[in-house]
């Protein structure tokens, strides 16, 4: 089962496939694990991890400063051990290569359903931070924390207010 699947949007194609790798395995064994004790809780980490790695992606490549900062982030908001918080991230990672268009949407419409305001502001303020964490937020991550704020419901004041904290990193 593939993350697309698990949060109930695979369609059977690459992200719909049943895991056949034991790294893939192993991603989507961690990631169910957290599923069985709390399945909101999971959608929540799993669609957080994915929009992360969205905006980490958007500049053609995920740096291993963005990487290192996805993990920190998720190990920070799930509770995960660092061995769990990583396979989470890796499992975003890689389904980056997997999903596009209207997957992404998805996902964040997924993220907006289980996910309170407050957590939809701070997803924005992570996304920012992984964004800067090559110490430049280069266009196509600006627009993409753009379309996922929107797709999440965050008000475009409210992102100008966050990227405030970041303005020394934006590329103009």
């Amino acid at each position: 089962m593939g993350l697309l699947d698990w949060l109930g949007i695979g369609g059977g194609g690459a992200g719909g496939a049943a895991p056949t790798s034991d790294t893939v395995k192993q991603l989507t064994k961690a990631l169910d694990s957290v599923g069985e004790k709390n399945p909101k809780v999971a959608k929540y980490l799993a669609a957080f991890s994915a929009l992360l790695s969205r905006v980490a992606h958007a500049d053609g490549e995920i740096s291993e400063e963005e990487v290192d900062l996805m993990r920190a982030i998720v190990r920070s908001r799930s509770g995960l051990d660092p061995a769990h918080a990583e396979l989470v991230v890796d499992l975003a990672k890689s389904t980056r290569l997997e999903i596009g268009g209207q997957e992404n949407v998805e996902v964040a419409r997924i993220f907006q359903s289980v996910a309170s305001d407050q957590e939809r502001h701070e997803l924005i303020d992570c996304l920012f931070a992984v964004a800067s964490a090559d110490q430049m937020i280069y266009p196509s991550e600006m627009k993409s924390i753009r379309d996922i704020a929107r797709q999440v419901g965050v008000k475009k004041a409210d992102v100008e207010l966050i990227s405030g904290g970041y303005e020394q990193y934006l590329q103009r």
